[in-house]
């Protein structure tokens, strides 16, 4: 079978990194290809150096012009490292993951004969950071074929010094597709032939049922679940709230180094990426501010609730749960205030699958024509 190549991020301890690839490959495979996940960050590799030696040059010349950028990278390259931390048990629980799920490339990409590579999901197109990742920009193959899935900008615009460039790359892409309504417009904005699809996260793309293979049987009591990826210290009085609602339910969060002192008696979980989606599917309410925990819940027709980020650098980054929540008509799950938690609809599911089975097949349709085209 033809190889397909696929450019996202997944050695970062994040569940949604891992998950969205393992059902993009999936997605792929089951298109009649052999998927294979791209390990562009091997640098004893040379064709992994020269293309990080591109990436760095890229980002000093932006700088180079744009001095005060300097500053926020630093901040970010700091908030990156700080935001999510993982124990040594959890890594190796990713680690395997990794290795047991995922079908990871580690020959030669740039020479070896690949049909087309996918750039995407995630925030691969991260365009509020100085200059643009050759990789995720698939600098290092024809642009016959070069494709996106479900790419996200990671913001909500497109900053001056990275317009030209983003535009002189992008325009050389066969095929584009964005994860966010938003992103449609902006890279619309940037020139006349530049003509991006709006598709579907991955994991929402499989679809219920794959992810129903790998669920284990709902044992435990009834549960409220959290999982954070910042702090939510300003909005406690919102998870109150919501635990008020369920006041005979266990509490579990899911641990990222976010911790809740004034909560007593919750149960701190590190679930390996199937366990995360199972922890998902059998509780009986979420509580989060992660894109792929809100998706997972819509998925799985959870009542839920998304608080704010608080995104230390690079604000506009809630484009893409803003973009997902008026996807399947739900704003109100978007919660800033402990009044809003009494007055959230109970969730409608048949309408949720009926949007969900409208945007799969839009989505399964660019994809299978930007490959076989």
């Amino acid at each position: 079978m033809e190889k397909i190549g696929i450019c996202t991020f997944y050695n970062n301890n994040n569940y949604g990194s891992y998950l969205q690839t393992f059902a993009l490959e999936a997605v792929i495979g089951s298109m009649g290809y052999n998927a294979y996940l791209i390990d562009f960050n091997d640098y004893t590799k040379p064709w992994n150096r020269q293309l990080r030696n591109k990436t760095i040059f890229s980002r000093i010349k932006c700088i180079l012009f744009h001095p005060q950028l300097l500053v926020e990278a630093l901040k970010a390259k700091i908030v990156s490292k700080q935001s999510t931390k993982c124990s040594t048990a959890l890594i190796r629980k990713f680690k395997d993951f990794l290795a047991e799920n995922l079908n990871r490339y580690e020959g030669n990409y740039v020479k070896d004969n690949f049909k087309a590579f996918v750039v995407g999901s995630d925030q691969v197109w991260k365009v509020s950071l100085p200059g643009l990742h050759s990789v995720f920009f698939l600098r290092f193959c024809p642009p016959a074929k070069r494709i996106s899935y479900a790419a996200s900008l990671g913001g909500d615009s497109i900053p001056p010094y990275n317009a030209k460039l983003c535009y002189r790359y992008l325009k050389e892409f066969k095929a584009i597709s964005v994860r966010e309504d938003s992103a449609v417009t902006l890279l619309e904005g940037l020139g006349p032939d530049i003509h991006p699809t709006h598709v579907l996260d991955p994991v929402l793309l499989v679809g219920k049922d794959f992810w129903k293979r790998y669920i284990t049987p709902h044992t435990d009591p009834q549960y409220l679940l959290m999982y954070f990826l910042d702090s939510v210290s300003e909005h406690e009085d919102i998870i109150l709230a919501a635990i008020a609602k369920y006041p005979t339910h266990k509490i579990r969060m899911i641990t990222t180094g976010v911790q809740i002192n004034s909560i007593e008696n919750i149960e701190y979980i590190e679930p390996s990426p199937l366990e995360f989606v199972s922890l998902i599917h059998n509780a009986e309410f979420v509580l989060t501010d992660s894109f792929h925990g809100s998706a997972f819940s819509i998925l799985f027709d959870k009542e839920f609730i998304v608080l704010p980020r608080n995104y230390k650098v690079f604000s506009g980054q809630s484009a893409r749960i803003f973009s997902l929540l008026a996807m399947f008509e739900c704003r109100d799950r978007y919660v800033t205030a402990a009044a809003q938690v009494s007055e959230i609809r109970s969730i409608n599911g048949q309408k949720t699958e009926a949007i969900l089975h409208k945007m799969q097949r839009t989505s399964t349709s660019f994809l299978a024509k930007a490959i076989n085209e």
